[in-house]
C-alpha cells in the first residue's frame, strides 16, 4: 500500500519482499511487527483505562493524606461512599504524608484530593470536614498523670517532643502556645503520631497530640487543657481548575455531602 511504501523511503529499508505471489516481510519488517504488536496492545489497553475513568460507575480516585486521617475517618468515609451499589467499581489510591506534602501532592496532580489541615494555597477550594481536639500526653509515671486536665503553663518546665514543621499541627500547637505566651523546652521534632506517643511513653517528655493518641493503653496518659480551646478543623481540598473524571466529580459531591457544612 501507499502508506507501507511512504514508511519504506521514511527508513530506508525495505519491510517486505515478493516472495511467488505473495509478500513476506523482511528482516526489517519483522522487527517491526514485533513493536507494532506491542505498541496496539499499550494502545487498547490505554483505551480500556480511558474508557473506564470516563465512566461514573468505575475508574480511580487517589488521595493524599495526614496520618492522624487514616486510622478511622477515611476508612470510615470509603466504606459509606461503597454503601452505594453504583460506587463499588471505583478504586482508591492512598498517600501519606505530613501537609506540606499533601498540599504539594494536590498542587502537583499526584493525587485528586487532599485531606489534611488547612493549606494556604488560594488554588485549592477546601470544604471543613470535621474538629478534634488536642490534648497533652505525659508518662504514666509523671505526677501530673494523676490528674484529668491542667493549664498549658503547668508543662513549659516539661522537655517537650514537638511536630516537624513540615506538618500542619506543628503551625496549629505554636499559635496555641504563642497565644498563651508560654515558652516550650522542645527537645526533638518527630513527624509521625504513633512515634511521638511511644516516645511520650518511654518517659522522654511531654507533647500535644489529637485526643485518639492519647488512649491510655499506648501507655500515656491524656489530659485535657483547661486555660484555651484546642480544637482544630480537619479539611478536604483539591485544585481549582484541573479537569476531572465522572468518578472523581462523584466522590467529591459524595466528600461535600459529608462535610461540616451538612452536618
Amino acid at each position: 500500500s501507499l502508506a507501507l511504501r511512504d514508511l519504506e523511503q521514511e527508513l530506508k529499508v525495505p519491510l517486505f519482499e515478493k516472495n511467488g505471489r505473495a509478500f513476506v516481510p523482511t528482516h526489517y519488517g519483522k522487527v517491526l511487527d514485533s513493536h507494532a504488536a506491542v505498541i496496539f496492545r499499550e494502545l487498547q489497553q490505554a483505551l480500556h483505562e480511558i474508557s473506564d475513568l470516563a465512566s461514573p460507575a468505575s475508574g480511580c480516585v487517589t488521595i493524599s493524606h495526614i496520618s492522624s486521617m487514616n486510622a478511622t475517618y477515611i476508612p470510615q468515609l470509603i466504606q459509606a461512599f461503597y454503601n452505594d451499589p453504583e460506587n463499588q467499581n471505583i478504586k482508591f489510591n492512598f498517600l501519606e504524608g505530613p501537609s506540606q506534602q499533601v498540599e504539594q501532592n494536590v498542587l502537583q496532580g499526584k493525587c485528586d484530593f487532599g485531606f489534611a489541615s488547612n493549606p494556604n494555597d488560594p488554588n485549592l477550594f477546601c470544604i471543613p470536614l470535621y474538629d478534634e481536639e488536642l490534648v497533652i500526653i505525659v508518662p504514666k509515671e509523671n505526677p501530673l498523670a494523676n490528674r484529668g486536665s491542667i493549664r498549658l503553663q503547668e508543662i513549659a518546665h516539661l522537655p517537650f517532643i514537638a511536630y516537624d514543621r513540615s506538618c500542619g499541627i506543628s503551625r496549629e500547637i505554636d499559635q496555641l502556645f504563642e497565644h498563651c505566651e508560654i515558652q516550650r523546652n522542645i527537645v526533638c521534632s518527630v513527624l509521625d503520631n504513633i512515634m511521638i506517643t511511644a516516645m511520650v511513653a518511654a518517659g522522654l517528655g511531654a507533647a500535644m497530640v489529637p485526643h485518639r493518641y492519647g488512649e491510655e493503653e499506648l501507655g500515656v496518659k491524656r489530659l485535657h487543657i483547661q486555660d484555651c480551646d484546642t480544637t482544630r478543623t480537619l479539611y478536604a481540598y483539591w485544585k481549582k481548575a484541573r479537569v476531572t473524571s465522572p468518578s472523581i466529580i462523584r466522590f467529591r459531591e459524595f466528600i461535600s455531602s459529608h462535610s461540616k457544612w451538612n452536618s
